[in-house]
């Protein structure tokens, strides 16, 4: 339900796009997957084709996006291209969707992940409306992909506010559904420069979080029984949140630790995940987005791309993802991107079949079952009721 960017060189081209109701929320114009580079003619053109609509468009890696001056005004914020925080910031500020809306975003999604043959997601960056609508669609079983939740929190969030928000979340459930803990990030994304890589090539890094406030929030979440799920792209992200982990482990406060993406990993993080309650979820399709840049940018930091293989040897609980929609969610290609990087960076492939880390742990939770015949989803069955089939 938003304008697709992705085939646009320059902002100007918007004018040769349709633009449909569904595309808003509220008065603000929506899109989605833009690469090209932002200028502050970018910003002029913006005002001129918008002179009467906020629009709010965000980069193709989900943690940039653009606003014109009305928006910028509605928001209460400087118009221009917004990172990470920021980011994050103004889409909180968004108008909400209706309620019909929000049922046919998660309706949508369901169909979507059905197609690509997909019986049980993580949903990581929920809010607590968002997951009241999936609720009520579950009782009506609309709603019945097997899903795991985690609540978005910001720096900006009082502990008592997310907290019990967490709480309502987690009592909230169906049975299909699994609230799981918090969402964090704490650094950004390779191709904006944002992610905390050890190399000097990461210039313009920017962290989310002091390491003193993540691990207040770290302490309470543990202590409360919620998961810590934290958004790690760069070698050195990887490496201090671990370090913090550890830290509180030793303190007494246990707790477990996804890390979500972990596309860079030095070989000593990963013998200080060995003690800790730990799962690492990582996108093998990103091998297809981030090639380039370790040719170029990061050509340092190449030796620490891709650790499956060393997670796998270290018994390390290893999840493979999709990481939808800043890349396809799509099985195969995960596949294609494990060969690729063996190909092109040398990167030792996985030793076990990799439908074992596309596979839910919980065998007893949700039935289902997927089923593939020359490369192509024929058929998806859950809890013994054929969901999709071609």
């Amino acid at each position: 339900m938003q304008m697709n960017l992705s085939a646009l060189k320059d902002v100007s081209e918007l004018k040769e796009l349709s633009i449909s109701p569904t595309f808003f929320r509220g008065e603000f114009l929506l899109g989605f997957g833009y690469e090209f580079d932002v200028t502050h003619s970018t910003f002029e053109t913006l005002d001129l084709l918008f002179p009467e609509t906020p629009v709010f468009f965000t980069r193709k890696d989900g943690h940039a996006s653009i606003i014109n001056s009305l928006a910028a005004n509605r928001l209460n914020l400087k118009a221009g291209e917004l990172h990470e925080a920021d980011h994050m910031l103004a889409y909180q500020r968004l108008p909400r969707y209706t309620v019909q809306q929000r049922e046919s975003l998660a309706l949508a999604g369901q169909q979507h992940f059905l197609e690509k043959g997909f019986t049980h997601i993580r949903d990581m960056t929920m809010t607590e409306d968002d997951w009241r609508i999936v609720f009520s669609l579950s009782q009506r079983n609309d709603f019945f992909l097997a899903i795991e939740s985690y609540l978005y929190v910001s720096e900006r969030d009082s502990l008592s506010d997310w907290l019990s928000a967490a709480q309502r979340m987690k009592e909230a459930v169906n049975k299909n559904m699994r609230f799981r803990g918090i969402k964090i990030f704490y650094d950004g994304t390779l191709g904006a420069s944002t992610a905390h890589v050890s190399c000097a090539c990461s210039s313009t890094r920017k962290i989310n979080w002091a390491l003193e406030d993540l691990q207040e929030i770290m302490v309470q979440a543990w202590k409360n029984n919620f998961e810590v799920a934290i958004h790690t792209i760069g070698d050195q992200a990887v490496h201090e949140v671990v370090s913090l982990a550890r830290k509180i482990s030793a303190s007494g406060v246990l707790g477990r630790l996804c890390l979500e993406h972990a596309e860079l990993l030095r070989p000593e993080t990963i013998q200080m995940l060995k003690p800790l309650h730990v799962e690492v979820h990582m996108q093998p399709c990103h091998f297809f987005s981030d090639r380039n840049l370790f040719h170029e940018k990061y050509k340092e930091a190449k030796k620490y791309l891709f650790q499956w293989n060393r997670l796998e040897r270290a018994g390390v609980p290893l999840f493979f993802g999709s990481d939808s929609p800043i890349v396809e969610a799509d099985f195969f290609k995960n596949i294609e991107a494990i060969e690729g990087a063996k190909q092109e960076f040398k990167i030792p492939k996985i030793e076990n079949d990799i439908a074992l880390y596309h596979t839910h742990p919980d065998k007893s939770w949700i039935s289902a079952q997927t089923e593939i015949n020359h490369s192509q989803i024929t058929k998806v069955t859950i809890e013994n009721q054929v969901r999709f089939q071609k």
